[in-house]
């Protein structure tokens, strides 16, 4: 009798940050390489939409420059948050922000209910952006979600 071998989440999340590693160490450009890891770290951290918003030189506008619709709402497209008035607010405060209510009642819309997670993307002292990452409805992101984000956004 064949019994499947299941791997504890610590052995999942080590082969897929491994995976996700492998991908940002390629010789690629970064939108080819964020696109090839998005699958990987959606197995990590749920989310719906995935954004990162850039200043302009005088760092008062923000301009996106990427988003991606992998969940809820992939339907919507421009009709949907894409979070730009978070995305000042994570600029501004240069740290993490996450922006949760309670979770919806049965029967209301989810795509009226985004949760937000926003990082400021910088190395050292150089900041080159925000990274937003949206749910519609539920579930909250928890301590561990907001790390494994904080940790594939550096």
């Amino acid at each position: 009798m064949n019994i499947p071998v299941t791997q504890s989440p610590s052995e999942q999340w080590l082969e897929e940050a491994t995976q996700i590693s492998q991908i940002f160490n390629q010789d690629l450009d970064w939108k080819s390489r964020l696109n090839q890891a998005i699958p990987i770290i959606r197995r990590l951290v749920i989310f719906d939409n995935l954004v990162i918003y850039r200043p302009d030189p005088t760092g008062q506008y923000l301009s996106l420059i990427y988003a991606r619709a992998t969940g809820r709402g992939r339907s919507q497209g421009a009709e949907i948050t894409w979070g730009e008035p978070f995305a000042r607010r994570v600029a501004a405060a240069q740290s993490i922000l996450l922006e949760q209510g309670i979770p919806e009642q049965s029967g209301t819309d989810r795509l009226d209910k985004p949760i937000l997670l926003g990082i400021p993307l910088e190395t050292g002292t150089t900041k080159f952006g925000v990274l937003v990452i949206i749910r519609f409805g539920s579930p909250l992101f928890d301590d561990q979600q907001v790390q494994i984000a904080r940790w594939a956004a550096e």
